[in-house]
Order: C-alpha cells, then structure tokens, then sequence
C-alpha cells in the first residue's frame, strides 16, 4: 500500500474563538471558579467575625438601674436643705384652784372706775372658790363688780347699779336665802335722811339682782327711801310715798320664799 492509500485520522485543531475548546473559554472558566472560592472564603470570614463578636450590651429597660455615669461627668449632688424643727407654742398655764394670796392680789390691783372702792373675799355662787367682790360710787350710785376665778386667773364676771348714794354705809358678802350661795349686799345714804339697800345673788345661771316682788318696792333689787334692814329670810324697807313725810312713811316687809323676796305685809310707823 502506498502513503498515499493510508487511512488518516483528522486532527481536532483549535476551535474558533470563543468556542468551548478555545483559549478565552478556559480562562472565563478559571475566573468564574476563582470568584466562587473567593466568595465561599468571604463568607467563612464574615462567619467567623460574627461567632466571635460579643453581643452590645442591652439597652436600659424602663424600672431597670441606669448606666454608671462616665468618670468625666461625676454625679452632681443637690445640696442638702437641712430641716427646721417646729419651734414649741408656749405652753398654757395648768389650771388649779385659786388661793388666798390670789384674791388678796387682784383685790390690790383692781381699780374700779369710781369712788369709796372696797372689796369682799367670798364664795357668791356656792363653788367653793372665793369672789372678789368690789363696791364702788359710780355716777351718783352704787355699782358692784364680781371677779371670778376661771382656772388661771380672776377675771371681772358681772358689774350692775345699786341704789343712789352719797356714801356706802354698809357692804357685805352672807347668805341671807338659807342656800349654799351668798348674797351681795350694799346699804347706801343719800343726805341726812335717805337710806336704801341694794342685794343681788347667783340664780344658778349667773350672778343677777333680787327684786321684791310686791309691796312699794315691787319690782326693785334696791329697798327703802329712809331706812332699810336686812337679816336672814327677811328684808325690812321704809317706802317713799310722796304724800307722806318721812317720819310717817311705812315699811314693808319681805320674806324669801325659795325663790324671791316676796311682799308679805306692810307695818305703820308707831306713835
């Protein structure tokens, strides 16, 4: 056989650019394979970076303690205000029972606005503490001032008008209605011939005047025009009638009946 009769195998030779066999094929291939390796490498390092990275610290919820404050900035403390005590309200005076020495001692400091001032140490209303009573000539009369002990002190309880007077003759504080309470009596003159007495007591109430129920002298707490007497249960008074002269007026007569000095006759002057 001849060279010239012997089969052939074809030679695969390069393909055209571009194709599968070409040379920019493979190195298209070669990138693409080194960009996904990269990739995969990428990722494992990101990966990692998150495995090892702690997590932030949470933020501050609402009721839980709030961050130290930065070492620059320290804590500002407001200063203290510092605290005032009540100053103590005086204290009040204790309350006791009144003593001798305190009636004597209002007795000497108490003035009454009038003239002949003279006062009485005694127990008017029945309490078992002394009054200080005060008789005085005030405006052409008697007046009476009562002075009471309320706990602390005598205070002036009751002042009232007596009969007209020049003069006081008499003055005194004794239980003439057969109770545990006295009364306050003033016996006054006016000129020569003129004479009357006044009387008050405590009612239970308060301190108040003792009228005469009946009689010339109905509706008074002062008795007689020329004369007057007092004794226990019993007041004796001259009336003031204008058609009589003085030596001829009569008396009446008033007895206490639990209640009030009541009218129970009335006597003519003798010959």
């Amino acid at each position: 056989m001849s060279v010239s009769d012997a089969p052939t195998t074809p030679v695969a030779g390069p393909g055209p650019p571009g194709g599968p066999g070409g040379p920019s094929g493979t190195v298209i291939a070669a990138a693409a394979a080194a960009l996904v390796l990269l990739l995969l490498i990428l990722m494992l390092v990101l990966a990692s970076g998150r495995a090892q990275r702690p997590d932030p610290a949470p933020s501050p919820q609402a009721g839980s303690p709030s961050e130290e404050p930065s070492p620059t900035t320290p804590p500002t403390t407001p200063p203290a205000t510092p605290s005032v005590e009540p100053s103590p309200s005086p204290a009040s005076p204790a309350e006791r029972e009144p003593t001798d020495s305190d009636a004597a001692a209002f007795a000497a400091g108490y003035q009454p606005p009038g003239e002949q001032a003279r006062s009485v140490q005694a127990d008017v209303d029945g309490d078992g503490s002394n009054e200080v009573v005060f008789a005085s000539i005030t405006g052409g009369a008697t007046r009476i001032d009562v002075a009471a002990w309320d706990g602390v002190a005598y205070r002036v309880v009751f002042v009232d008008q007596g009969g007209f007077a020049d003069r006081i003759d008499g003055f005194f504080v004794r239980d003439f209605t057969f109770d545990r309470t006295r009364e306050i009596v003033t016996v006054q003159a006016v000129g020569v011939q003129g004479q009357s007495l006044s009387i008050w007591g405590h009612d239970g109430r308060g301190y108040a005047r003792q009228p005469a129920h009946g009689g010339c002298w109905s509706g008074s707490h002062t008795y007689g025009g020329s004369g007057a007497a007092i004794e226990p249960g019993r007041i004796t008074a001259t009336c003031e009638l204008a058609h009589r002269p003085v030596a001829a007026q009569p008396s009446a007569v008033y007895e206490w009946d639990g209640a009030a000095w009541v009218h129970v006759r009335t006597v003519e002057p003798g010959p």
